[in-house]
């Protein structure tokens, strides 16, 4: 358990490269908010991945909204909840000659992002699902080998996932057959 203000609690989640969940509890009247909220934050090696304030009527703020209010709250108590990361994903070598293309896994906005080297922004921006690593290298007119890392550091963060062409195709069919 932490008592910190919201800026101090992720520069230390990013210090520490933290994978897991931060929540709050915020108390109405705390900086203008009419009724209690629970404050629920997703981290994946430093990086926040999501931030939702939900009040006790349902009401929500997500994203740059929420992490607004969260700056103006001042000190209040965090509790950590570490996950593992998954890793149980094939890897750029595992499937021999199989061509593997990134997709993301989750939603970041630029400001989540700001940590991110210019190599990581790019190739995180172009993993679509459709375009392989070669793809991804050609369109950024850099090596093959450099992407390729950079989609190992991705997957690391769980930021991407590597799917084949074999899989993706087998998920096509198996949808087809149920309709």
């Amino acid at each position: 358990m932490y008592t910190l203000d919201f800026k101090t609690i992720m520069q230390m989640m990013h210090a520490h490269q933290q994978t897991g969940w931060l929540t709050a509890e915020v108390p109405a009247g705390s900086a203008n908010l009419r009724e209690p909220y629970r404050v629920e934050i997703h981290i994946i090696s430093g990086v926040m991945t999501s931030c939702t304030l939900i009040s006790k009527s349902s009401l929500q703020l997500e994203g740059e909204s929420a992490v607004q209010e969260l700056s103006r709250l001042g000190r209040i108590r965090w509790i950590f909840t570490p996950q593992s990361e998954v890793i149980n994903q094939p890897q750029l070598t595992d499937l021999g000659q199989s061509v593997l293309y990134p997709r993301q896994t989750v939603s970041l906005n630029p400001g989540q992002m700001r940590s991110f080297s210019r190599q990581h922004r790019a190739v995180f921006a172009l993993a679509d699902g459709a375009k392989s690593a070669a793809k991804i290298a050609e369109i950024l007119s850099t090596s093959q080998t450099l992407v390729e890392e950079t989609l190992r550091d991705l997957q690391s963060m769980g930021l991407i996932v590597l799917e084949s062409l074999e899989s993706k195709d087998h998920k096509k069919d198996s949808s087809q057959a149920r309709k």
